[in-house]
């Protein structure tokens, strides 16, 4: 399937996926804290993509004299984002909505620092460069852009039935999401013309009880997701199978389910 008429299979309108990501947020494999560390977030921040806030709340915590700007391209989120925030809120933290794709970077001021996590996944590759050079085009001079991303989602299980691996298959083929968005962003970042460029990779790994977890988490997106698997395996019936055979693959402790998360970091260049 060509990659216009792939479809778009992230619902960020779905009221669930807020609960979701926060359920998400403290499960161990996907602690936040990993994709800040070493970073220095200076005197304005933008979280690119914040969803429902919660790398807002733990950057405000670390860094309390920041201004902080969280954009979404989702209004849900970016309401939920500032529900989330209302407890703990202060004036240096703000919230709008905007798409990576399509706002006009001549008309923002510069960040120090821009952090994108698990949002350039969601688009294919030729978005994604768009998406990143507009970063880039809001970033100050020696300022750091630091992208988070996943890699071998629904890709990386052992053992799989012939049935099931077909469905993947065909998931891939046809959502615009990238399973393999990790491994290109040290290339977007380079392509960019940044430098002082650093990549980490850190596993993730689900197996024994741990698989449990994963499941329950896989099944709450998929079952957000069923309008978009319906276009995919063209009938609900086909789309509650696919469903139900990946859910039961990791029902079982003896599966491996792994995944590996990015995490790459350049700076601006200083240009005279």
């Amino acid at each position: 399937m060509s990659p216009s008429r792939r479809v778009h299979a992230y619902t960020l309108e779905s009221p669930g996926e807020s609960t979701r990501l926060d359920q998400q947020s403290k499960v161990d494999e996907y602690s936040i804290t990993p994709d800040l560390e070493g970073l220095s977030l200076g005197d304005r921040v933008l979280d690119a993509g914040c969803g429902s806030g919660e790398t807002i709340l733990l950057m405000q915590k670390s860094s309390p004299h920041s201004r902080i700007e969280g954009w979404d391209s989702s209004q849900v989120r970016i309401d939920q984002a500032r529900w989330k925030t209302a407890p703990s809120f202060q004036s240096n933290v703000s919230f709008r909505k905007a798409d990576l794709l399509t706002f006009n970077p001549s008309q923002e001021d510069g960040f120090d620092t821009i952090i994108c996590r698990f949002v350039l996944q969601h688009m294919i590759v030729e978005e994604q460069q768009t998406a990143v050079s507009n970063l880039v085009s809001v970033l100050k001079p020696e300022g750091s852009l630091r992208l988070v991303d996943g890699d071998g989602l629904f890709s990386q299980i052992y053992p799989i039935e012939r049935n099931l691996e077909s469905q993947l298959n065909r998931l891939r083929e046809c959502a615009a999401l990238d399973f393999f968005a990790g491994r290109k962003l040290k290339t977007h970042l380079v392509t960019q013309g940044l430098s002082e460029i650093t990549l980490k990779i850190q596993p993730l790994l689900f197996t024994g009880e741990r698989i449990f977890i994963e499941r329950d988490l896989m099944k709450s997106r998929l079952d957000q997701a069923l309008p978009t698997l319906v276009q995919i395996f063209g009938s609900v019936d086909g789309a509650q199978s696919f469903i139900q055979r990946f859910t039961q693959t990791l029902s079982d402790p003896n599966c491996v389910v792994f995944y590996n998360k990015f995490i790459a970091t350049g700076k601006k260049r200083f240009q005279e």
